[in-house]
């Protein structure tokens, strides 16, 4: 639920509602399964993006080793952004717990 989600994902379910919003104006579409209690996206869908990757498995070998360079440098890049954002959202946590703890 959102408030799990919220937890997992160290942020606060308003972000949740925000980021299924975002979902749903993608046109993606999700539901709360109240049987498990969870959300979900409808069963057989497909994202595109995952789709078209799925069905260009067809690349050649010289294709993939051009690119190979370039996919590395952008998992180092995703993973120092990631770092980032995460020192952020502790740099956030603690200003709202300091601007509530003076309330």
């Amino acid at each position: 639920d959102a408030g799990t989600l919220a937890e997992e994902l160290e942020c606060s379910r308003r972000t949740v509602y925000r980021l299924l919003q975002t979902l749903s104006l993608a046109g993606v579409p999700w539901h709360f399964d109240d049987s498990v209690r969870a959300y979900r996206v409808r069963p057989g869908y497909r994202f595109p993006i995952v789709d078209e990757a799925t069905q260009q498995k067809t690349n050649s070998k010289a294709d993939t080793d051009e690119l190979a360079p370039h996919v590395r440098q952008l998992i180092v890049n995703g993973e120092a952004f990631m770092k980032s954002l995460d020192t952020f959202l502790k740099l956030l946590k603690s200003q709202s717990q300091g601007d509530t703890a003076g309330e």
